[in-house]
């Protein structure tokens, strides 16, 4: 197997959003793929995956020296050994580091187990809508 790894510098508008003071920013930056997977409640069909992969997204935000963190989500976690995913986010002077991951160890799964699947891809969704709360240093 191969790795793929990228460094570069993003500006990413409309990432964050303002409520009074406060900037609330969402953990799942490179999650749009999973956004809308798996949101029917009935299947009809096997699913079919065309290979099996893992997505490791490990990225570090300068923040900006007139903000800081106020508020951090815990870290969460879900191995079922063909599937897992993580999302951990963690402040170091002045950077936020988000590390996730997503494993899919699978290439076939029948219906009678998409439930299971459904709820795993319910559980990504909403870990990658953790957000961290950023406010004014002053």
């Amino acid at each position: 197997s191969s790795t793929f790894i990228a460094e570069f510098t993003i500006k990413v508008r409309g990432w964050a959003n303002r409520a009074g003071r406060r900037e609330f920013m969402p953990l799942g930056l490179f999650s749009g793929g999973e956004k809308r997977v798996f949101e029917h409640e009935n299947r009809v069909h096997p699913v079919y995956f065309n290979y099996a992969c893992a997505k490791v997204d490990d990225v570090t935000i300068a923040l900006p020296p007139e903000w800081k963190i106020g508020n951090l989500p815990a870290p969460v976690n879900q191995d079922q050994n063909v599937v897992a995913y993580s999302n951990k986010v963690e402040e170091n002077h002045g950077t936020v580091h988000i590390l996730r991951k997503l494993k899919l160890d699978l290439l076939g799964v029948d219906r009678s187990h998409y439930p299971a699947l459904r709820q795993f891809f319910q559980f990504v969704r909403s870990g990658d809508d953790l957000q961290m709360v950023l406010q004014p240093n002053s």
